[in-house]
């Protein structure tokens, strides 16, 4: 199956060395936008890791999802386990065909520079990362799709539930584009035919 996934981080930074406090991950077939699997852990010890930012941690205090994930983090994991776990996941969900986050910058590298900082190897090649903004840019906008029951953003697990969503969604609307201009090209050629007959134009 042409499997992908979807990666969603919450920090406590905007670098690329952020301190981590959950992650989440939904497997999802695009083709049909049906989810396949989830992952989600909160880190407990991500600030002894990572950087901390005082205007983000200000921000986090006045999100509604600040007590939830608080109150996860508080009851979480520590770093190198939920590194490992989201591994183990990684092989049994695995290989994925695209790995995407919302932006080229941020989640990915992320969550690759965690992994190296503890001396794990890398979960996907460079060459299956996607970009969820590259794609919409494509698409006129993100898709609007059904926010997943009892939605919560900045929960990183409903932020992916939601994006995969709309990644599928985005990629139907690319394979419709596409449909139309070979349909186009066909009818192009056909009608060229039909004006050129044994070398003479009508």
């Amino acid at each position: 199956m042409n499997t992908h996934v979807l990666i969603d981080l919450e920090t406590l930074s905007t670098r690329k060395n952020a301190a981590i406090i959950q992650i989440a991950a939904v497997a999802f077939d695009p083709a049909t936008g049906a989810a396949l699997s989830e992952f989600n852990v909160f880190v407990s010890d991500g600030a002894d890791h990572g950087h901390v930012d005082t205007q983000t941690v200000a921000w986090w205090m006045q999100q509604d999802a600040a007590y939830r994930v608080g109150h996860g983090v508080s009851n979480g994991t520590i770093l190198q386990c939920a590194l490992l776990d989201l591994l183990d996941w990684f092989k049994l969900r695995g290989p994925f065909a695209g790995v995407w986050s919302h932006g080229a910058s941020f989640d990915l590298a992320v969550l690759a520079s965690a992994l190296d900082a503890v001396g794990m190897p890398q979960l996907w090649e460079r060459g299956v990362e996607r970009d969820t903004r590259t794609l919409y840019a494509l698409t006129g906008g993100a898709p609007a799709v059904a926010q997943p029951e009892g939605f919560v953003k900045h929960d990183a697990l409903h932020d992916a539930r939601l994006q995969s969503a709309q990644v599928s969604a985005a990629l139907g609307l690319l394979r419709v584009q596409a449909d139309r201009a070979e349909q186009w090209r066909t009818e192009t050629e056909q009608r060229d035919t039909r004006l050129t007959i044994n070398g003479r134009s009508f």
